[in-house]
Formats: C-alpha cells, structure tokens, sequence
C-alpha cells in the first residue's frame, strides 16, 4: 500500500539495444536503477514533482557514468565538469523562450522540449 491508501505497482522499463553503445546502454541502466532508488525509496509522484525525480536521475547518471569513463569501465573522456552540458542546456531553453515552471504536471507541459529540458536538465542542475 502506498502512503496515498493506494496500491503500489512496480515499474518496468523497456531499455533497446540493437544500434545501442555500451555507453548508452550503461547510461539507461543507470539512469533506470538511481529511479527505482529515489522514486520507490522516497516514494516522489514522478508525474507531479517530475523535475525532482528525472532531475535526481539525471544527476546521479551524470556522477556515474563520469566516474565509470574515470575508471576505463566504460569508454569516453572523463571530465572534471561534468556538467557543462546541463548547463548548456538550461542556458538555451531560458534563451528560447519556452521554459515552464517546474510546477507543471508532466502531462501538461506545452512543449516536449519544455518538459524534457525542465524535468531533466533544469531539475539537474537544481
């Protein structure tokens, strides 16, 4: 049972990888596995506060995946400012005009890209 009364069900991800690196399937593994950690853990509404649970996820990638690219586990540059690519993009959703208020329901974002560089990238780099 939820703490709503609810029941609780569990999630399932479909993560391909026909044409996939192993970067980028290590980078989705991961990303899946820091959202069953925050969101079951601490048991956020990732359709109501999207921003803090893809926002945590998406951090959390960030630290491992640079890490693993530290250690040779997995290929690509480590670098010690991993986040100069989140900032770039919460930089140029401001320039563009169509940022929304993190406030907004996942379902009701205007745009995808609002939705997808908000929830994401701005609750990153919050």
């Amino acid at each position: 049972m939820g703490g709503d009364g609810g029941m609780e069900y569990p999630m399932a991800t479909l993560i391909t990888g026909a044409d996939r690196s192993i970067s980028s399937l290590a980078g989705v593994a991961i990303h899946e596995l820091m959202h069953s950690w925050y969101q079951m853990m601490l048991a956020t509404n990732e359709s109501l506060y999207a921003w803090m649970d893809e926002g945590f996820t998406t951090l959390a990638s960030c630290e491992v995946m640079n890490e693993l690219r530290r250690t040779g586990d997995v290929p690509g540059a480590y670098t010690p400012m991993p986040y100069v690519d989140l900032y770039n993009g919460l930089r140029n959703l401001i320039k563009s005009g169509r940022e929304e208020a993190l406030s907004t329901h996942a379902d009701h974002f205007t745009t995808n890209y609002a939705y997808g560089v908000g929830s994401y990238t701005k609750g990153a780099v919050f």
